[in-house]
Parts: structure tokens; sequence; C-alpha cells
């Protein structure tokens, strides 16, 4: 429990009675503001708050403590900010338990609640005392919100939504175990009796035709990723963060994916810019800057360890996406890695630095990068399937598609990658990826922090469990990313 000194009680929000003490530490600064950072509404706080909150080093920047706002979102790394002011975590003597990745993860910072001691009481009870608890002590010995909640607001509508939010997984989790474990017996039973019992080889053929859609690997039957490249913040959020930090966040989102889903077996992953396309041409004439195996090695052997998926992303230049592909076929001797494509910053052959023009490569460019990939897997007897995806937000990026080839050993994934209104992006969505297409590989969508406005869709809207303004996502992707 935070204890605080009595002249701090006397200056915060407990006066009166509780229900003054509750409205006390609603009541903040009027008018909302944008997040420099992730551009949500953001909430005025207090200057007293922060007086608190801040360390001495971060206190010493300013003259005065008042106009600041309070930024909420989860994966948002900035806390406060005002003018051309923002501060993050490292600014806080506290840590802010609604930003991802916060350990321990505080939602009542008066009575010492965390999202992990009221998600063990759920499994180990059934229920949690915290919202009683809480209530009974706001009473005696009162609450100092305004001072210790780093929102500056009462902190009973976070443990209700935190309490809301955990209590169906809970249950629903030891459902889903138990249906994953029948499906996995039965599963199992029908390839004893192929193989033992003889049974006519129809069942064998339908299991072999089963759309492409529906064939990745067990293990990654669905994967959610985060993208970036490792110290660059500009190239998506995995950059903006240590491994340490990342991956509770990137687990995180994928629980939130197995509860929309009732899937219990959803992948985190990495997509990592291995190749990034540069404006200058470089030693090599690529235009394109490697990242290290330095910097690559502790993500493959954090994946490896920690059960993720990691996609070695190849950002084109003057490459062709063989060229690209040979370069990172060593790494897929690591059981966690496969490898991305994007020829959105393709120039081979044509006169003009990456960002010009919005690239594109052809099936059988593609058809020869799966071809070497193939080769090395049988060749280096490297076991199980490799994944290789496909970035694209036109048409126009994949060309011929109805030559794509397919290899027992590769499954082949389209992404559709590119940001705007929620709506446009279902739209553009469902007519790449046709029941056609489906055929030949799985889907991919990628969701944007920052870009996708005026709202990130959710995991039940990208799953196509619900509309967006009445259209649904027809084909559930497989593989969901965001930057």
């Amino acid at each position: 429990m935070f204890f605080v000194k009595k002249e701090e009680i006397d200056q915060s929000c407990t006066v009166g009675s509780v229900t003054e003490a509750h409205n006390c530490c609603t009541a903040q600064p009027k008018g909302k503001a944008e997040c420099p950072e992730c551009h949500s509404l953001a909430k005025g706080v207090l200057g007293k708050t922060l007086a608190h909150l801040l360390t001495e080093k971060t206190k010493s920047r300013f003259a005065c403590l008042d106009g600041f706002h309070y930024c909420k979102t989860p994966v948002c790394k900035t806390v406060y900010f005002r003018d051309n002011a923002v501060l993050t975590q490292d600014d806080l003597t506290v840590t802010v338990g609604v930003k991802e990745g916060a350990v321990p993860a505080t939602v009542c910072y008066c009575f010492d609640w965390t999202k992990e001691k009221i998600k063990g009481e759920l499994e180990k009870n059934g229920s949690t005392t915290a919202l009683e608890d809480i209530k009974r002590k706001m009473e005696n010995p009162g609450c100092a919100c305004e001072i210790l909640n780093p929102s500056g607001g009462c902190c009973l509508g976070d443990v209700a939504k935190v309490i809301k939010v955990l209590s169906p997984y809970i249950s629903q989790k030891q459902r889903n175990l138990m249906k994953f474990k029948i499906r996995s017996a039965l599963t199992m039973l029908i390839f004893i009796c192929i193989a033992f019992l003889g049974i006519p080889s129809a069942l064998s053929a339908q299991m072999k035709n089963t759309v492409k859609s529906q064939q990745l690997p067990t293990e990654n039957e669905m994967i959610v990723a985060y993208y970036g490249r490792p110290g660059v913040s500009t190239m998506g959020v995995l950059g903006r963060y240590s491994i340490e930090s990342i991956i509770p966040i990137i687990q995180s989102k994928a629980n939130e994916y197995k509860k929309a889903s009732g899937n219990p077996n959803v992948v985190p992953g990495f997509d990592i810019v291995y190749d990034m396309a540069t404006i200058h041409p470089g030693k090599n004439k690529k235009y394109i800057s490697t990242l290290s195996s330095q910097k690559l090695i502790p993500y493959i052997h954090a994946a490896n360890k920690h059960g993720f998926a990691l996609f070695l992303d190849l950002q084109l230049g003057k490459k062709t996406p063989v060229q690209s592909v040979r370069s990172v076929l060593k790494y897929l001797k690591y059981k966690s890695v496969h490898i991305a494509i994007d020829p959105e910053f393709s120039v081979h052959g044509i006169d003009v630095r990456p960002g010009k023009v919005i690239g594109h490569i052809t099936a059988n460019q593609l058809n020869r990068a799966q071809e070497a990939m193939s080769h090395y897997i049988k060749k280096h007897g490297i076991k199980g399937k490799k994944i290789l995806i496909v970035h694209m937000f036109r048409h126009t990026m994949l060309t011929y598609k109805k030559d794509i080839k397919t290899f027992d050993n590769i499954n082949l994934v389209f992404n559709l990658d590119g940001f705007g209104s929620a709506g446009l992006k279902v739209s553009i969505y469902n007519s790449i990826y046709t029941k056609s297409i489906s055929n030949k590989v799985a889907s991919g969508f990628k969701l944007f922090f920052k870009q996708d406005k005026p709202y990130l869709m959710t995991p039940r809207q990208v799953l196509g469990l619900e509309s967006v303004n009445g259209e649904r996502i027809r084909e559930a992707p497989k593989y969901i990313n965001y930057q």
C-alpha cells in the first residue's frame, strides 16, 4: 500500500464524505488536447499530480507544472505532454499501470491493486474483492488519487474495466483449453485411422485439397506480430522498446485475439525490417541498409525462448526478390524465423530511388524467391514449413497472380499493409484476398497505431466477427501485424 504524509492528504481529494472524495477525484481541468505521439484526445491533469509523481530531475526543468495533459493510450510512450514538452515513464517515480508492458500494472495506487493481483484472485476464486476493498478503504483511511494516481483521477473506473476484461478471459481460457485438447485428440485419431485402418483415400485427398488459408503450421495457426526496426523509433512500434519491454506488450495483444477468436493457438511475433530502403545508394548501389547480426540475433534468441515467430522483412530497393531472400536464408535454420518481402520500395531496373514510385514484383519473381527458399530448406534438412509474406496495399504490387506456384514446404501469405480508415481497409482487403486467391495463399492484415484514422480496428473487426460500416472481413486473416 502507498503511504503519504498528513499534509499531502490534507491537500488531496479526500475531504468530507466518501461521495465528496470520489467526485473531487474525478474533477480535472476542463478541455482535452491531442497527444503528439498517438493523436488520441487526452484530459488535463492537475499540477500537484505531477509535483508528487515526477522525478526531481524532471521537475527541475519546469517553473510551473500546470497545463499538462495525461495520455492513457496503452501503446503510447507519452504519459504527460504540454506545448513542446513530452514526459514518458522515465520521468515518473511510479510505474504507469495502464501502459502496455507495465510491471507491476497498478490500477489502484492508493490501496495497491494491480492487474496481476486481480487476475490472480480471478484465477483462484473466480471473483475478486478489489472493488469492495477499495470502496471500504475510501471511507477509512481515505484515498489520495490526485497525488498518487498518474491520471490524477479516481481509479474505480479503471479497476472495473480490468475486472470486466479479465473475467471472461479467465473462464473462457479453461473452455478453450478443453476444446483444444479434444480437437488435437480427434486429429490424431484421424491420422491413426488413415495410417493403420486403411480409411479410403478420398478422406486423405479431401485433406490435401484444404484451402491454403487453413494450412498454416499448427503452431502458427494465427500470428499476431509487432513491426519495426530495432533502434529506429520512426519505423514502427518494435523500434521504440527494448526486447524485454516489448515482449509482454506483444503477448498482451496476442491474448486479445485469443479472447476474441476463442482460439488458444495464437502465436506472438516480431516483424523485423532487416533490409531497409534508403534514399542513398550506399556502397553496393542497392539503396538498402541491412540490419547487423549483432542486433538481430538477440531477437532470434528471444523468439526461440518465448515461443514467438520472427519475420525478416525485406524492402527491396534495387535488389530482386530472390537476391534479397538469398541473403537471409542462413537464418532459416532457426525454427522461429520466416521471411517477408515488401515490394513497395522496389526500384529494380528503373532509374529512380526508392520512395519515388510504388514498386511491384511479378509472380515469376516471387516463384524464384520461393524456389530458393524451398531448395535451401530441403538441402539443409530443415523440418517443418516456413512462411513467406508478401506485403501489398494495391493489386498492382504483385502482378500475374494466376501464375503463382505453391511449394510443399512454404506457406505463402498476402498481407494487406495499407493504412487509412477502417472501412477502406476492409474493402481493399476483401477485393485483394478473394476466394480464388485463398486456394493458394493465406491472408494477413496490418494495423497502424498512428495512421489508421479515425480509430483502430478491434480484434473482433479484424477477424470478421463484427462489421465495419456494414461490411465484414470475409476471410479471417491468419497473420495480423501492428506498426
